[in-house]
């Protein structure tokens, strides 16, 4: 064999060896990149924190009225108007808050599989003694495409979906989670209505009843 021949087979080995190691390291950098769902508990339990204001507790008691009250017409009637709405969302905005992407099938309300460590991380915090009793909003955000009726629905669907399952795995009081929909009405970035960024679920602390 010569040493052209020698020197050929070599690099043929180097490069078999890097494809094989590039295969067997691919899944371990899948795995690491999966969210840590401590960690994003953490983060949302920071931000659903009451806000401090000038070395107290920032008060939101005319808020968090308002969320009680609209809550119980939404448990009466199962529904709110578009002004309720509109007056809920007012109250939510000083409000500790958080967004999350929650990942949803196509046209439907099923939750896809990436979004379950989301829903777990949440439900952790939501179960947690300071947070357990309060009124949690959970409001579904869609982007501008298809008609308002349309994202409407979709939104309130999907805000139902992500009750129901916190409410089922996680024991919560239904009666403190009260979903709403805005379909695109409040939209996150308005100057591009159709980015990704619009369709999101945002939950808020909304106090004690």
């Amino acid at each position: 064999m010569n040493s052209v021949t020698r020197r050929q087979i070599i690099r043929a080995g180097i490069c078999l060896g890097a494809v094989a190691i590039g295969e067997f390291t691919s899944p371990v950098r899948g795995f690491a990149a999966q969210p840590n769902i401590d960690d994003e508990a953490n983060q949302i339990a920071g931000a659903l924190k009451p806000r401090v204001k000038r070395g107290g507790e920032a008060d939101h008691s005319v808020e968090q009225q308002t969320i009680e009250r609209l809550k119980q017409v939404r448990l009466k009637r199962g529904g709110l108007t578009i002004k309720e709405r509109d007056e809920l969302y007012e109250a939510a905005r000083p409000l500790p808050q958080v967004a999350l992407e929650i990942n949803f099938a196509f046209d439907s309300a099923d939750l896809l599989p990436d979004a379950i460590p989301h829903l777990e991380a949440l439900g952790q915090v939501l179960s947690r003694s300071d947070l357990k009793s309060n009124n949690i909003l959970i409001s579904g955000h869609t982007d501008r495409k298809g008609t308002a009726d349309y994202n409407q629905n979709l939104s309130e669907r999907r805000a139902d979906a992500v009750v129901d399952y916190l409410a089922k795995k996680f024991s919560l009081d239904r009666s403190n989670l009260t979903a709403v929909g805005y379909g695109f009405d409040k939209l996150k970035n308005a100057a591009d209505p159709f980015a990704a960024e619009n369709r999101r679920v945002v939950i808020v602390n909304g106090g004690k009843p």
